[in-house]
């Protein structure tokens, strides 16, 4: 009789984050969807960050958007770049926009800038690492069939994760997610989750009512970058080309 797979469990699910991480260093790509509400004062905290190069752009179309009876502007943004797990930090590219995250705290602007050009400022949920960190905070999981992530057949995984069980583990603190009105919310945060067949991590999705969050895997066991002193260039090829020119003089 051919013996049935195990059930899956929150502990089960730990056990992968764990083998995940200790690969140490993994090339990811992120992307962040958002439907953003026409407010007469969006963005509500400060306008820059991750969403400073939509800011600009974005208002006449909102403005488009709402006259045209629609009252929300969809935007998508893909980056590329790597996760360094035993420093907690992360560095992506959007395309002539990056930035870079360590621990609890971020530096963002135009690819290729040295740190030190920049203001920090604290992290908040749309990265890479908040995403792995809320696994610390499943509570429930259940199977959902098999697919294709990447070429490798995985597991998809439906659960859900308590903020506070997962801000209580997490090596910085975790920011509250966007869209998150009561705080129930925060509670039974929706986490769907993607096992290849060594049971690594592949692929990692948070969705509300306001933003989805999409964390891929692509190479684990990869070398970390030698520079984190300035914004990463993996979308960039223009300023790439300006930092090797500067270099080579």
């Amino acid at each position: 009789m051919e013996s049935r797979p195990a059930p899956e469990t929150p502990e089960s699910l730990l056990q992968a984050l764990d083998r995940t991480l200790a690969t140490d260093c993994a090339r990811v790509e992120f992307e962040f969807a958002q439907q953003f509400p026409v407010l007469p004062d969006f963005p509500p905290r400060r306008r820059g960050g991750l969403l400073r190069p939509l800011i600009r752009a974005g208002s006449t179309a909102s403005k488009r958007a709402f006259t045209a009876g629609l009252g929300k502007l969809t935007k998508d943004l893909r980056g590329e770049g790597c996760i360094d797990f035993r420093a907690h930090r992360c560095a992506l590219d959007y395309g002539s926009y990056a930035m870079i995250v360590v621990g609890d705290r971020m530096w963002s602007g135009r690819s290729g800038r040295p740190l030190a050009t920049l203001p920090d400022e604290a992290a908040t949920s749309i990265e890479p690492t908040w995403l792995l960190d809320l696994v610390r905070g499943v509570t429930d999981v259940e199977a959902h069939g098999k697919e294709l992530v990447s070429g490798r057949r995985c597991r998809h995984l439906l659960a859900h994760a308590d903020m506070g069980r997962a801000a209580a583990v997490a090596p910085a603190g975790l920011p509250v997610p966007h869209g998150a009105a009561r705080y129930g919310d925060l509670l039974r945060l929706p986490l769907e989750l993607w096992l290849d067949e060594e049971d690594y991590i592949r692929r990692l999705r948070q969705g509300g009512e306001v933003a989805t969050l999409t964390l891929e895997l692509l190479e684990l066991g990869v070398d970390a970058p030698a520079d984190w002193t300035r914004l990463p260039t993996f979308r960039s090829p223009k300023e790439a080309a300006l930092l090797a020119r500067r270099a080579s003089t």
